[in-house]
Order: structure tokens, then sequence, then C-alpha cells
């Protein structure tokens, strides 16, 4: 049985590939578009295309903080609504607590998730989803994460959750499959129904 539904942040909630480009070539830490999907390859603290100081870590995420608007939301309030109404919504992300919770305060999308952590609880992923796991007492396979990003896919293994890529974010098709998600979807609407899906297959 399907209970919690966790979503990633970047590339599934907010549209900011382009955003966080133009502050990495702000940083002089610019990259082909290429090379950036790649720095998603994995996790991108573990396993970085381009590495970052603390220092200039820091620098971005307030950049990015201050930028950030509602008009990057994707069109899925509607979506997000329906799902909240039957499962516990949780955020695991690699951005800032500070970032998501302020996006999701302009948006007025707060009110629908539960837990969030993001860098400042853990780096990896995976142990994000033990904590989720700890604090509801749930199994692994009780849960659903939605991603975009091949690296999420491959801690959503090793953390034993079921995976719906969506191919809107910053990897396509043909990258996301590498990561053998339960599901890949291509519209904004089609979200609901995937996660409807993956419960009526346990239920068989």
């Amino acid at each position: 049985m399907i209970k919690e539904v966790i979503f990633d942040f970047d590339g599934v909630l907010i549209d900011s590939f382009d955003l966080i480009r133009s502050i990495w070539d702000e940083q002089g830490k610019g990259v082909s578009a290429e090379l950036f999907k790649d720095h998603h390859n994995g996790n991108i603290f573990e396993e970085p295309v381009v590495s970052f100081t603390e220092k200039e870590a820091q620098e971005f995420f307030a950049k990015f903080h201050k930028r950030m608007e509602d008009k990057h939301l994707f069109p899925i309030t509607s979506q997000l609504e329906t799902l909240g109404e039957n499962y516990n919504l949780h955020i695991i992300s690699s951005n800032s607590e500070k970032v998501i919770k302020k996006f999701l305060s302009a948006t007025k999308l707060e009110k629908y998730f539960n837990e969030i952590f993001g860098k400042e609880t853990e780096k990896s992923k995976v142990k994000k989803f033990n904590l989720i796991f700890d604090k509801f007492k749930i199994k692994p396979r009780e849960c659903i994460f939605i991603t975009d990003t091949l690296g999420d896919l491959l801690e959503g293994q090793k953390a034993g959750v079921r995976t719906i890529a969506v191919s809107w974010g910053f990897h396509g098709e043909k990258r996301l499959k590498k990561g053998n998600p339960d599901l890949l979807i291509h519209g904004f609407d089609e979200l609901y129904g995937a996660v409807e899906k993956i419960k009526n297959i346990i239920k068989e």
C-alpha cells in the first residue's frame, strides 16, 4: 500500500534549469548544458562534475533564494491538491530548505507538504528517505519518489522506494530510463494517475 509520496524539488516542482545555470555562469562555474546534466547523474555532493567551496555554495544559494519567483512553478498545482487529499506529501532535495520553504510560501503550496528535507538535513538522499521511514513508521515500498534525474533514481533504488521519473525536468527520457523507474511520465496532468497506477499494480 502506498502511503507517502515524496517529491524532488528542482526540475519537478520548479523550473530551475536555466536559473541555476545562469548563477553558475556568474560564479565562473559555467558549463555546457550536457555537462550540467551529467552533474546530476549521481549524488551532486558525492560525485560532482563541478565542485563548489563552502563559500561559493553559500553565494549560490543566496542568489537562488533571491531570484526564484512563483513564475518558476511548473503547472502541477491541481495535481498536488488531489495527491494531498489521498497521501502524505514530502520533499527531499539537494537544494536549501530555506529556498524550498520560501518558494512554497510564495506559491501557496506549503499546506500540501509535511516534511521538507534539504541539504541542511543530510546530503545523502538515501539517509533522508530513512528519516521519513523512521518518523512515519513505514516501509520503503510504501513510498513513491517523484524525480527528474538519473542520480535521484539511483538513490531511490538504494533506499528501496518506488520511483516515478518525469521528463519535464533536468534529464530526458533516454537518460531517465537508465535508472529503471517504475513509471516514466511526460505530462504534468499524469502525476496523480501514475501514483494510482503503481498503487493498483501493488494490489494485484
